[in-house]
Parts: C-alpha cells; structure tokens; sequence
C-alpha cells in the first residue's frame, strides 16, 4: 500500500479490501476514553468486496468504467475522500498498517468502486479542511457540520440507545423505572443518563466493554452507550440486542462541495444504487449486527431529556451602576460594580 504525508494530515492511498479485513486481528484497541474489545474475524457472518484496480487486474474481477473524471474529481481515476478518525466502529487509524479502518471507510471504498474509481483518503479536520485539501467528497458528515457542502446520501445516524439481553425491542419509561444501568464513565451517554425523565440506578465503569460485560452476566439491566458503538460490541455477544434510542437521532452521510453540482447528482444516483441493491444494509451489518436505522420508529417515546439548568457560576451580572439600577422589593440600589 503506497503511502505519503502533507502537512495538513495523514494521507493514505488505500486499496480496498474486504469487509472482513476491516477490523483488526482479535485484541483491545484504545481509543481515547474508550476501549473496545475488536472481534476476531471469523465472528463476522457477512462480507462485501471491494476491489480496487490493481486487485480486479490480478483477480480477474472486472471493475465498472470510470463514471466520472478530472475536473468534476480532483484527479482521473480516483475518488479523493475526507475522513475524520474517530473510533470504533465508524472511523479510526491503524497505526500497525497507517490504514484507515471501520464503517465510513468501508462505505467509501464501496462508493468509489460503484464509480469505477480507486479511493485516496485525506485526513481532515471539517468540511472547511475538506474543501481547502480539495477532496471529492466528505464523509460521515452532518449538514450542520458541513454548511458549505452538501449531503447527497446518509447511511448512519447519532444517538445513545439502550442495550438489553434478549432480542431487539424498544423499550419503554416503565421498562427502564428502578433499574441499574451500565454506563462509559465520563462519556456523552453517561452525563445524558442523569438527565432522562426516569428513575434509574446509574453503575459507571472504566470502558463501555466492561458495561457490557456487566450487562452479560447480569449485574446491569441496561447499558447505555452510543448506539452504533454499542452495537458494534453487541454483535460480538449472542444475546445482546438494541432496546430502544434516546431523542432524536441526527443523520450522517456522504457531503459534496455545494459548487459542485455535476459530482452532487452522480453520487447522489450511486446511493440510491447501493441502497436499492442492498449494499449498503450488507456493508451496516458487518459492523452493526442487526442493529436498526434510529429513527422515529426506534425512539423511546416516553422518556424526555430535561433541559440543563444554568449555572448560576456561569451566568453574567448584566446589570450596571450608576443608570441601570436594581430594583429589590420595591426599593432602588445601585448595582456594586
């Protein structure tokens, strides 16, 4: 794999292999304030090729014509893909191989060989670092996070969801009322617990594996965590399943520069491809197991998110001396500066 470096970020030419191949040998992968137990390969039930060029040639594979070139893309022949490392499952690098790894880059190496393009993948930092870099396309984006591009197809969505043992369900407030719930200490999920509109036990742990280990021997009835690293780890139990998402979800997909109106509508006609013919489902499910789309349908109805109360600390003295005065039972006083 041919590799080389800019000083904007890492930049990996990559050939894409399959989907198997995606997650690294069994084994714990750190990443940040989380660490994720990675599965061994064989516990994967699905698998989606995607071949670059030189690997069609060697293989006997024959790739499509290249549906669109240079200047619509940055270059003929390749699809240039911004990507932000994040983590297991949706993005991360590899430093064993200075490879990217994980659901976006699986679905981006589909989208460049559906375009009968090889893919490149720059590291940035936002849709602003994308542009300036000159990427094709921007992946698991959001339009409020990418207001100068445009998003011409989703293929995941945010939110924190509820794991349970059993199959999946979505629960409901009576569901969850007096139970103990397994949490990452110090995440997102964790502080969002404390503010849902029922009454639960909260037991934090050090990693979201040790919540779901917890969760599989019994000493939690719930674990909360983000939905798709959640069901990244469930799918490496056998009894593990989704049970509902808390409020509602934001959708992530594939943005295009907004100037670009040639490349929007061609890759918007390559999703709609891969949606109908089942790619993108098959390519979810090698990293997701079952897991849903989080939608309307998915959401637990009946718990709220309660508003956040100020803190007073935090709050400025918006009054003034002198021609702003404090008003206090009646009485004027001059406000102390």
């Amino acid at each position: 794999m041919a590799r080389r470096r800019n000083l904007r970020g890492v930049m990996v030419t990559a050939a894409c292999a399959l989907s198997l191949a995606a997650l690294p040998a069994c084994g714990s992968l750190k990443l940040g304030p989380y660490t994720i137990e990675t599965k061994p390969l064989d516990s994967l039930e699905t698998a989606l090729v995607s071949t670059s060029v030189d690997q069609a040639l060697t293989t006997g594979r024959t790739l499509m014509s290249p549906q669109v070139g240079a200047p619509v893309i940055a270059q003929d022949g390749v699809l240039t893909v911004g990507i932000t490392p994040s983590t297991l499952p949706y993005t991360y690098l590899d430093s064993s191989s200075n490879s990217y790894r994980g659901l976006d880059v699986d679905v981006a190496c589909a989208l460049a060989e559906e375009l009968g393009l090889t893919v490149r993948f720059v590291s940035v930092s936002g849709s602003d670092d994308a542009l300036a870099q000159g990427v094709d396309v921007y992946v698991a984006t959001n339009a409020v996070s990418a207001p100068d591009m445009r998003i011409v197809g989703t293929y995941e969505e945010t939110a924190s969801a509820f794991f349970r043992k059993g199959s999946n369900t979505v629960l409901s407030a009576a569901d969850l009322e007096g139970k103990t719930v397994g949490v990452n200490a110090g995440s997102n999920s964790s502080a969002l617990l404390d503010r849902l509109s029922v009454s639960v036990t909260k037991r934090e742990f050090d990693t979201v594996n040790e919540a779901f280990a917890a969760l599989d021997a019994g000493t939690v009835d719930y674990v909360l965590a983000d939905a798709y690293m959640g069901a990244y780890i469930a799918h490496t139990y056998s009894d593990i399943s989704f049970a509902g998402a808390v409020g509602e979800s934001v959708p992530k997909g594939v943005a295009v520069s907004l100037a670009n109106q040639e490349l929007q509508t061609v890759v918007e006609d390559v999703f709609l491809r891969m949606q109908t013919n089942g790619r993108l489902s098959l390519l979810r499910s090698s990293w997701l197991g079952d897991l849903p789309t989080l939608d309307t349908n998915t959401q637990i109805a009946d718990v709220t998110i309660q508003a956040v109360a100020p803190d007073p600390a935090t709050v400025p003295d918006t009054s003034e001396a002198g021609s702003n005065a404090v008003t206090l039972d009646g009485a004027s006083t001059e406000a102390s500066a």
